[in-house]
């Protein structure tokens, strides 16, 4: 199943903003202070052909989906059920390990990351949908963790205690420990689709029930539920996490008050939202890509196809950035510095 088929439907509903205090008869954070309004004109803009280092098209990229850095190398996760490895060195693709049994688009599971030294991926097997985990150096799969993973999470996150996996259609988040593949599932208390992790935070979105459900990393308690418009892709940078929302990009600190909204800027239905280091990578629904700096707030650069794309997952790593086309059936290497 493509990107831009995956069955999620923006709600239209208003976007409220939160801060710490208060909360009202669903036990949803108030509306908080005022919000900074950010401005969204990069510095710099360029173009995907300005900055293109490699196209990798056809045959083996078909279905292009999910990637993740690790071991040295790119992973690529494809709709068919494979994942490829890709040398970032010499711009080959160097392994192509199959983790899906089943062939038809009603099989087609999203999902990759990695933890505890290997690579892990969405797999469907006959007995239900599980985590296949992935030998790096012989690209293999050694094992496959039984989980009930829901389809359309697409960024497998890690923190300390393992990988992050919807469960349960999405009403439960389960960390599986990369050594035992023992699974501890906690009840999120709303319906999420995606992900995103780092450090002490875990952060679910829902973008069918307007929710964003905090939870903390250690123990699985949920922290705050967030009232989002439509909340689809999140990224935990330093203290802050950042949320795409139909309003357009928003950041909320540690405290989980609102800083800053960006609006106009959004990944959508079809693009990603990307944290490295300092910086927060946006990638819009047309391919369109964005770099903030966390730091300061400023939206650094702005990176344009040639011409407007499908939908499509980014990575930054080695030195690029890494982008995919779902229906074209690519995934270009951008050179990382403007």
């Amino acid at each position: 199943m493509s990107l831009s088929a995956r069955p999620l439907v923006y709600a239209a509903s208003f976007l409220v903003l939160v801060a710490c205090g208060g909360s009202n008869s669903n036990g949803v954070p108030a509306a908080g202070p005022e919000t900074i309004t950010a401005q969204t004109t990069p510095a710099v803009t360029s173009t995907y052909a300005e900055r293109q280092q490699m196209k990798f098209e056809g045959g083996d990229v078909d279905g292009a989906d999910g990637m993740v850095a690790a071991a040295g190398a790119l992973w690529l996760k494809t709709d068919p059920g494979h994942v490829l490895r890709i040398d970032p060195g010499t711009n080959r693709i160097t392994a192509d390990v199959t983790v899906d049994k089943h062939t038809g688009q009603s099989f087609y599971c999203q999902g990759i990351g990695a933890v505890g030294g290997s690579v892990w991926a969405c797999a469907t097997r006959t007995g239900g949908v599980g985590v296949a985990e992935i030998d790096p150096v012989a690209a293999r799969v050694t094992r496959v963790v039984p989980v009930g993973k829901v389809f359309d999470q697409l960024a497998l996150p890690s923190t300390a205690g393992g990988l992050w996996v919807l469960t349960k259609d999405g009403t439960h988040l389960s960390v599986v420990d990369p050594v035992s593949g023992r699974v501890t599932s906690y009840p999120l208390g709303a319906r999420c689709q995606q992900v995103a992790a780092a450090g002490d935070r875990v952060v679910a979105t829902s973008v069918v029930e307007n929710q964003v459900v905090v939870l903390d990393a250690g123990s699985g308690e949920v922290l705050k539920r967030l009232k989002v418009a439509a909340p689809r892709m999140a990224a935990v940078v330093g203290a802050d996490i950042w949320v795409d929302s139909v309003d357009g990009l928003t950041r909320f600190s540690h405290g989980l008050t609102t800083r800053t909204v960006y609006p106009g800027m959004s990944a959508g239905q079809g693009g990603d939202l990307f944290a490295s280091g300092s910086s927060v990578w946006l990638r819009g629904s047309d391919g369109t890509i964005s770099r903030l700096d966390a730091d300061t707030g400023r939206v650094l650069e702005r990176i344009v196809p040639d011409r407007p794309v499908s939908a499509g997952s980014m990575v930054v790593a080695y030195g690029s950035v890494w982008t995919t086309g779902s229906e074209e059936g690519w995934v270009i290497r951008l050179r990382e510095d403007p």
